[in-house]
Formats: C-alpha cells, sequence, structure tokens
C-alpha cells in the first residue's frame, strides 16, 4: 500500500486545501499556484523530502513485488530441498546402499530438471558450458586454475581449459559465473 505525500510547511503558515472534485478543478488550482508551486519545489529541503519520500516508497513497492513474485519460487525449492534431505536419510539408514544410490542418483537428476525449470519460469538463463578451447571472458567466467600447456600448444594460452558449470543469467545481469581452468603457457 502506497502511502500519500505530506509536504514540509513552512511555519505560521496555514494551508489551506482546496477542493478538487474534478479535471478542471485540478487543472486551475495548478495555474493559480503555479509560482508557489515552483519556490517550494525549488527550497532544498522540499525537493530532498520528496526525493527521499519517492525512494522509501520505491523500495516498498520493489519489496513487495519481489515477494510476490519469488514467494512460488521459494515454495517449490524448499519442497525440492525436503525431498533431496529425505532421499539422503533414506540412503543413511538402508543396509542395501548400492540399489538405493543408483536410485538416488535418478532422483537427483528429476530434482535438477525441476529445479532448471523453476529457475526458466523464473527468467533465469543457464548458459551452455564454455567449450574447450574458446576465449576466457572474465564477465560470465571464473578462473579456479590453470592447465600447463607445452610450447607446441601455446596458442591455446589463455583460452578455456576445463568447464565445470555453467553461468547463471537474470535479465542480462550474471548471477553466477562459469566455472572453468584456463590454459597457461610458460617458457
Amino acid at each position: 500500500e502506497v502511502e500519500e505525500l505530506a509536504f514540509p510547511q513552512e511555519e505560521n503558515k496555514e494551508i489551506e486545501k482546496p477542493h478538487l472534485s474534478s479535471f478542471k478543478d485540478i487543472e486551475r488550482y495548478l495555474e493559480e499556484n503555479n509560482e508557489e508551486m515552483m519556490r517550494i519545489l525549488k527550497e532544498k529541503e522540499t525537493t530532498d523530502f520528496l526525493v527521499s519520500q519517492c525512494i522509501r516508497q520505491t523500495k516498498k513497492i520493489k519489496e513487495q513485488e519481489c515477494q510476490v513474485i519469488l514467494y512460488p519460487v521459494l515454495r517449490r525449492l524448499v519442497r525440492l530441498r525436503k525431498e533431496i534431505n529425505s532421499k539422503i536419510e533414506t540412503i543413511q539408514k538402508e543396509e542395501d546402499r548400492d540399489i538405493y544410490l543408483s536410485a538416488f542418483k535418478k532422483d537427483l537428476e528429476e530434482l535438477i530438471s525441476e529445479m532448471d525449470d523453476i529457475l526458466f519460469e523464473s527468467g533465469v538463463t543457464i548458459m551452455s558450458l564454455p567449450e574447450i578451447g574458446s576465449d576466457y571472458d572474465p564477465k560470465t567466467q571464473i578462473n579456479l586454475g590453470y592447465v600447463k600447456v607445452e610450447e607446441k600448444d601455446s596458442s591455446l594460452h589463455g583460452k578455456v581449459a576445463i568447464s565445470f558449470t555453467p553461468a547463471y543469467l537474470f535479465n542480462d545481469r550474471v548471477l553466477k559465473k562459469a566455472k572453468i581452468k584456463i590454459y597457461r603457457f610458460t617458457k
């Protein structure tokens, strides 16, 4: 709910509240009081007050929007987390672990697929793994180390050697960088 803005008032000055019941009333009021409103708006404390009020209201609206958008996603993630935990507990209790481990692996693959669906529905793009030999992109990739190359392969220096995980983007912003290792040639 957005609260009404209250302008600071000058001391010892009563502000008469106009009767504004139509668009014409508002238009006339603005024309008659244009100079006074411009003078008030030019005062630094009034402008600062209005800006701070607008920022506060915008933050409230954004928080509410985020809650509405994220709530269903978070509920699904909590459910998936519970499922994973219950499967782990089952494996820890059972004696025939090999059977449960292979079933657990299959269940995890299904859960990851469902998580991918949730991310996709939320506007998250999962990039493909960086290709081996492609250029290193520090904006979307994080280097976890180096792989040494011989002089005959020195053209690979600075290129992707190993890809571990993909990058995740949300509205063209990087949520999580791809994890890679880079080729390095040293003499």
